[in-house]
């Protein structure tokens, strides 16, 4: 398992460091009188009862020395050192029991493992099943030996643990699936948060501040406990058409339907029944649906709507537990100007700052790579906005697209406003020099300019795919539905909004400078002050700022493949 964490420590997260709130003070104040609290423990008869018998001991020889642990425990070596933390202030004396028998901060504990599932982690995974069963029968006073308190007081300690590292880094590696995440930078510091949980007793306000940063995160987590109802609720479930439906068709049998809309909120639950004609407010709520699930809002239920229509509510479950896995992965720029682009649902959108509470300042389209050149998932920092910009034409499309038609035409080299360039001379237009270009002696390049591949402005951000946002002359792509046409690059609908947005802290570049900038023929690099954070994710479900959920197709087959990856874990 994954944990993102061995050693303890409070490590800073990429993107900068999380403003300290009240809360997050306080923990770190509990943590570091955590030595002074064992020492409290120890001072009295009680607590050195405690501290050094038979429990304690038992606790010492299994944390310190792995001797006799549960077979259970099974993360109990990789996260040996907070363990360490935890228990060697207190003299090993167990933190979840008083005189033998649970604490209310145990019965909270475990109440909070057991409601892991809301988040789409899986209690099991912390064993809260079994400890909320130990705590019930070491609460009734039951007799049990030193070792059986011991382990009940390790698995408490171990289960919220590996929840708290679950919760805040994802249970699976992102680099593992070709996620270029630094998610070895993202860390929590478990220690202190499980300390101010045993000591304060407000378990579930101090776990949440292990949770992610977003306001996307809580909302994914409504739907869940939604979709999951929907999942058991009988009257209702996902329909099969099995011809292509048009406006104004005759549909006999379609109560069916219209039931499942209007569970999903497509059809408000006052246009029941429906009538025996595919009319009126049905298309209407299939036009609805289908926005939702990133379709040409046609009112028609051709294959691939009656294909979305055809998926169940606990496969929609499915996949906001795969959108809620992902986000834990993210760097949480907090209080900083961020870009995020999902490439599923071929969007991108801007916030002015990063916290729980974050709208967008900027919503656009956006054309992304298709499968042969996919656009990676990857945070960065925009550092540069281009006006004007040259192409710079890669390596690869250069040999596999325009050498041949170069050859075929030469006279391609003028009327495209192309250059074959070998270091800073520009080579005459000849086959001499398309040869030079054949054998990787010369590159390729467009001018700036009207035609110009990259449009009117580019941006900036380094990282090890060359990849970047950028304008481009081929506007009707944004028409469509799917929008999977680049060769990796992520072409963005609204160049001059976006520009604006970004350039806003620079007083010397007003809206008519950039405008004038991005008209002209000459490459102009501006510097990003401060940096913006850009992270390119991958969600197939998104929940809208008037809480409805859009739902898109698993474009490269990413949460296949986390899903095959988590089901591994869990086998």
């Amino acid at each position: 398992m994954h944990t993102g964490a061995s050693d303890g420590s409070t490590r800073q997260r990429h993107g900068g460091l999380r403003p300290v709130s009240t809360r997050l003070a306080r923990v770190a104040l509990v943590a570091l009188l955590a030595p002074l609290s064992g020492w409290l423990v120890r001072a009295g008869p009680a607590g050195a009862d405690a501290a050094h018998g038979p429990v304690a001991r038992q606790v010492e020889a299994i944390v310190r020395i792995g001797q006799r642990p549960a077979p259970r425990h099974r993360q109990l070596s990789a996260l040996r050192n907070e363990l360490l933390a935890l228990y060697e202030p207190h003299d090993f004396a167990p933190l979840w029991l008083a005189g033998g028998r649970p604490t209310q901060a145990a019965a909270e504990a475990t109440r909070v493992l057991g409601a892991a599932g809301t988040h789409g982690l899986r209690p099991a995974d912390y064993d809260a099943d079994r400890l909320a069963a130990a705590r019930r029968e070491l609460a009734r006073g039951d007799v049990a030996t030193a070792e059986t308190l011991a382990n009940f007081d390790i698995g408490v300690t171990l289960g919220l643990l590996r929840h708290l590292l679950d919760l805040h880094v994802g249970r699976i590696d992102p680099k593992r699936l070709s996620f270029d995440y630094d998610i070895e930078a993202k860390h929590v510091d478990v220690v202190a948060l499980v300390t101010a949980a045993r000591l304060h007793g407000d378990l579930a306000e101090i776990v949440a501040e292990a949770e992610p940063e977003f306001a996307q995160y809580r909302r994914l987590v409504a739907q869940l406990a939604r979709y999951r109802a929907l999942a058991q609720d009988v009257r209702v479930g996902p329909v099969v058409v099995p011809r292509t439906l048009r406006p104004g068709d005759p549909a006999p049998g379609t109560d069916g339907l219209a039931r499942w809309l209007a569970a999903l909120g497509d059809l408000p639950a006052a246009s029941l029944p429906i009538g025996a004609a595919y009319e009126g407010a049905l298309v209407e709520a299939i036009r609805r649906f289908q926005r939702r699930h990133g379709l040409s809002p046609d009112g028609v239920i051709g294959p691939r709507t009656a294909q979305a229509l055809a998926v169940p509510a606990d496969r929609r479950a499915r996949q906001i537990e795969l959108a809620l896995e992902r986000l834990r992965w993210l760097p949480t720029p907090v209080g900083r100007r961020a870009i995020f682009v999902n490439l599923p649902a071929f969007e991108l959108i801007a916030v002015d700052r990063v916290d729980r509470n974050a709208t967008p300042a900027l919503q656009m389209r956006v054309v992304v790579g298709k499968a042969g050149t996919r656009t990676p998932a990857f945070a960065g920092e925009l550092e540069t906005v281009v006006f004007a910009p040259y192409w710079n034409v890669p390596r690869s499309i250069v040999v596999h697209e325009e050498l041949p038609k170069l050859r075929r035409n030469p006279g391609r080299l003028a009327a495209q406003r192309f250059e074959i360039v070998s270091g800073d001379a520009v080579l005459p237009s000849s086959s001499a020099s398309i040869e030079a270009l054949a054998l990787g002696r010369a590159r390729l390049r467009q001018r700036p300019g009207p035609g110009n591949a990259l449009g009117r402005v580019k941006f900036l951000f380094p990282n090890p795919h060359q990849v970047y946002l950028h304008d481009t002359p081929a506007r009707q792509l944004f028409a469509r539905s799917r929008r999977d046409f680049s060769h990796g690059c992520i072409r963005i609908e609204q160049p001059t909004e976006l520009a604006e947005w970004v350039l806003r802290t620079r007083e010397d570049w007003p809206p008519e400078r950039i405008g004038a900038a991005m008209a002209g023929t000459r490459e102009t690099s501006i510097r990003v002050d401060p940096p913006i954070a850009l992270v390119i994710v991958y969600a197939t479900a998104v929940v809208r700022q008037d809480d409805t959920i859009s739902f898109y197709e698993d474009l490269y087959g990413h949460d296949a493949a986390l899903e095959r990856a988590l089901d591994a874990r869990d086998s």
